[in-house]
């Protein structure tokens, strides 16, 4: 089940950042905002390429005739244009300066741009959030869309919807600015009525089972500044993980001592053959090592088997285990051990604050981090714990920066 911090990992992933909003100053911006009522972007954006400045006092001194005809391709034009003299009017009561609107509280500033005759909720909120920078919440069509595809809120009341956004979301104003924005491009694509409608394939939200963190966890962690510049440089690292913790166990014998891609083929070539535990089994040893297995994995993995169908072991118990516990009762199957066993911890039961200095590339992540020829595990240790509770998260991203940084 996607979240919404999982959505805008996906999002910002798959269309990078946007940029928005795309206006030069604060008026440009507050103008686009009121245009775009009940038309397309490349209207407004006609519109806009026919103002000669953005000054507030040359626009306030147009005729209406003059401004319509400036604004005429966002349609709509007789109405918007006494909605933009009615909100330049409203800013000039604060002599045009954002530092003095900085200084009125949130919800009195939206009451007061609220009352400004033409000016409903989403247009408000635009201007609160890119023009004044103020932590609220935009709630547009394709936000309600979003929300009802993926069953998140049944509701189309703008206040109930915004409310819900910002407690399940952090309280950053650029987070919300791109969230929205992101939203937006998604929209265009794959919220359109059509779309919705005819199911077409959705390139970005794929039911890949991930690591699973939030955006409150990622922004605490942010404020460590080694994890303030990776998060920077490579934006949402997503690291695939398992949702049965029986194949993760599998996929953890297969791995040892090979390439990631050579493991991922043998896995894949095993779950072909063996797509149950009881295939595994019934199996002979010889036939489980004619997917690429040596000796010993075979018979670890068919002994793993027959102890899950004898009930010897249970794994959704380790659920209930504590991280030391877990890892003990991990340890107990053969062909298991410690780094297998945090392994599975990261990737199967979404434990978050696992550090695994048996991880080769871990350990060269920290000397290369540290710049230090070796690391011993105390000073792994010490390293790691800067970035408690969220050691796990901390591991994605250094492995992520072994991996690319070269």
């Amino acid at each position: 089940m996607k979240n919404l911090s999982n959505i805008y990992y996906d999002l910002y992933n798959y269309y990078g950042p946007q940029h928005w909003w795309p206006a030069n100053n604060d008026i440009e911006m507050m103008i686009g905002a009121i245009l775009v009522q009940n038309t397309n972007w490349k209207n407004v954006e006609l519109a806009l390429q026919r103002f000669p400045s953005f000054h507030p006092a040359e626009i306030m001194q147009l005729t209406d005739d003059e401004l319509i005809h400036q604004i005429q391709p966002a349609g709509f034009y007789t109405r918007k244009v006494q909605t933009i003299k009615r909100v330049l009017h409203w800013y000039q009561t604060y002599d045009f300066k954002k530092e003095i609107v900085a200084t009125i509280p949130t919800k009195q500033l939206r009451k007061e741009i609220l009352a400004i005759h033409g000016i409903g909720n989403e247009t408000c909120d635009c201007i609160l959030l890119y023009a004044f920078n103020r932590p609220i919440f935009v709630v547009d069509t394709y936000l309600k869309r979003l929300l009802a595809k993926f069953d998140f809120f049944d509701s189309t009341n703008y206040d109930a919807i915004q409310t819900f956004m910002m407690t399940q979301l952090p309280e950053n104003v650029a987070l919300f600015q791109e969230y929205h924005a992101l939203i937006v491009a998604y929209g265009k694509e794959y919220l359109k009525p059509s779309t919705l409608l005819n199911n077409i394939p959705d390139p970005v939200l794929t039911d890949t089972k991930n690591i699973d963190y939030s955006l409150n966890e990622l922004f605490e962690l942010e404020k460590n500044p080694i994890m303030h510049s990776f998060i920077h440089r490579y934006g949402f690292i997503q690291r695939q993980a398992f949702s049965d913790p029986y194949w993760c166990v599998v996929y953890a014998i297969i791995g040892q001592v090979i390439s990631a891609s050579a493991a991922q083929v043998i896995f894949q070539r095993f779950q072909t053959h063996f797509p149950t535990v009881t295939s595994v089994g019934e199996a002979s040893l010889e036939t489980i090592k004619s997917v690429g297995l040596t000796t010993s994995k075979a018979r670890y993995i068919q002994q793993f088997a027959i102890k899950i169908l004898n009930n010897e072991l249970q794994l959704t118990n380790i659920y209930e285990m504590n991280d030391d516990q877990a890892l003990d009762y991990l340890c107990q199957i053969k062909g298991i051990g410690l780094w297998s066993a945090k392994i599975i911890l990261m990737h199967a039961y979404q434990r978050k604050d696992i550090a695994v200095y048996e991880d080769l590339a871990l350990r060269n992540a920290v000397k290369k981090v540290t710049k230090k020829p070796e690391i011993t595990r105390p000073e792994f240790d010490a390293y790691f714990d800067q970035f408690a509770p969220y050691r796990t998260l901390a591991a994605i991203y250094h492995w992520h920066f072994i991996a690319n940084d070269n």
